[in-house]
């Protein structure tokens, strides 16, 4: 039992540690994605759009401490915020519609590596002390 909660309390330590440096990255680095969204744009956008997107981002000028308790709150509600490369689709719904082909993807490559592997290790244990062994 004590090997389980260890594990569960590693997964739980290195969440956090994930968690905690995606978000101070991003603020510790020059410019933010309302501006990069504004680049794109070619100064096409007004202050008021650059300041609606930065608050649609989860950015403000409350102290950091602050908004990392509100973005750890966020996410323990399930909200991961808009995708940059999709604006203005939720994260979770472009991990959505890409999480069924990941399964696919993952679970084939799963069942060919098995079967690989089962019949390597039968061609191995099959002559002692050949090549393979």
């Amino acid at each position: 039992m004590s090997f389980i909660l260890r594990r569960i309390a590693f997964y739980l330590a290195a969440a956090w540690v994930s968690v905690t440096i995606n978000f101070f990255l991003p603020r510790l680095m020059p410019g933010d994605p309302a501006t990069t969204m504004f680049a794109r744009f070619q100064g096409r956008m007004r202050p008021e759009q650059i300041q609606a997107m930065r608050k649609a981002y989860g950015l403000s000028d409350d102290p950091l401490p602050k908004q990392y308790i509100t973005n750890i709150w966020a996410l323990l509600h399930g909200n991961l915020g808009i995708s940059i490369m999709h604006f203005p689709t939720p994260v979770t719904k472009v991990i959505g519609q890409s999480l069924w082909w990941t399964l696919l993807l993952g679970g084939t490559s799963l069942f060919l590596s098995f079967l690989l592997g089962s019949f390597l290790g039968v061609l191995g244990a099959w002559k002692r002390g050949g090549k393979l062994d």
